[in-house]
């Protein structure tokens, strides 16, 4: 299409009722669409063991209530949603878009001691509770308080935490050892790591012992040792930072004067990248070669071109010069296929005739 015909289409894009508004609700502008993108991801996959919460942040420039000024990040102003992802197949579970309101993320009463970050886990957490699930985060959200919480409810937790937090445990350890150190109730294991720098993890489902990683150190050559919560902790929490570096290459984000398009289509980058994860696991055979990202994306496209696509009407030449047909670019994806080479068999008998 023409460029002023996709601003056209994308000034009339709309997915809530403009007169009847939502004072209370700051994204009601796309709460249907948002609703019916999360409400399918839950009803179509069932997370395996492992999860992993963390932020997911989209440029923002624009006049926004919500928006969040990260002075440490590459694009200081963003829109922050947080995301579940499932860790075996790197599968989003759930999106929430952070409006510092609690339309979204109820409010936690002050004797729970789970704070905002807390609240968001909890939220977040419900539909897979009790069922033994292990969550990853980072320390943003991990506290003993929310280790203890998720204990309580069957569920495991592993993450980095800050020393400052309520009920941590104090060490006093040189810069050229680790150590472990549990609870009095046994159930929340503490560790601090100190390789290049000091590092503070909790865990309730490990134990803490050395496990070697196959590798060799390149000076040393002395094997690499790490504990289990280190170890299954870098594994696991790469999963929305790979999905975000998956997303960068072949996002279909444009430049908007309306906020709500821009979350909009990541939404759609989101659900294009969940269902090539369903579909590799559908589909997967160590035989073959694995199907890119992009290549997937460009497959689905001609599908669709295939089952809707449709010739474009001529346009007009210049003023006083007959229409122009439209390229063939335009056209539907059958059109497209009558003007693509063929091979043909090679004849050499022929070709020592005219040599």
């Amino acid at each position: 299409m023409t460029h002023d015909r996709f601003l056209l289409l994308t000034r009339f894009m709309h997915f809530a009722d403009n007169g009847n508004p939502n004072s209370t609700d700051r994204i009601w502008k796309i709460r249907p669409f948002l609703s019916l993108v999360v409400g399918n991801f839950k009803r179509v996959f069932h997370p395996f063991q492992k999860i992993v919460i963390d932020e997911s942040l989209i440029l923002s420039k624009g006049r926004l209530i919500f928006k969040q000024y990260i002075p440490s990040k590459r694009h200081r102003f963003e829109v922050k949603l947080f995301v579940l992802c499932d860790c075996e197949t790197g599968i989003v579970l759930d999106i929430i878009v952070y409006t510092g309101t609690d339309v979204d993320i109820p409010k936690e009463d002050q004797g729970s001691g789970l704070g905002f970050s807390g609240a968001v886990v909890k939220k977040m957490m419900a539909p897979y509770m009790g069922h033994g699930h292990i969550l990853y985060t980072d320390n943003w959200y991990s506290s003993p308080t929310l280790a203890q919480f998720l204990h309580d409810n069957a569920t495991g937790i592993c993450g980095t935490v800050r020393e400052s937090r309520k009920y941590m445990p104090k060490f006093n350890v040189p810069s050229t050892s680790y150590t472990i150190q549990r609870e009095a109730t046994n159930k929340i294991l503490a560790v601090k790591w100190i390789d290049r720098k000091p590092v503070t993890l909790l865990s309730t489902v490990h134990k803490g012992d050395m496990v070697d990683r196959g590798k060799v150190h390149y000076r040393t050559k002395k094997k690499i040792c790490k504990t289990d919560v280190v170890a299954d902790y870098n594994e696991n929490m790469r999963l929305v930072v790979k999905s975000d570096c998956q997303l960068s290459g072949t996002e279909c984000m444009r430049k908007s004067f309306k906020w709500y398009h821009k979350i909009v289509l990541q939404l759609i980058d989101i659900i294009m990248l969940n269902s090539y994860n369903i579909w590799l696991m559908k589909t997967s055979d160590p035989t073959c070669k694995k199907l890119k990202f992009r290549e997937f994306i460009y497959n689905v496209s001609y599908q669709l071109l295939e089952d809707y696509g449709t010739v474009t009407n001529s346009r007009l030449g210049r003023r006083g010069h007959p229409p122009v047909e439209a390229p063939d670019r335009l056209h539907g994806a059958a059109y497209i296929s009558y003007h693509h080479l063929q091979y043909t068999a090679f004849n050499e008998d022929q070709n020592r005739k005219i040599n």
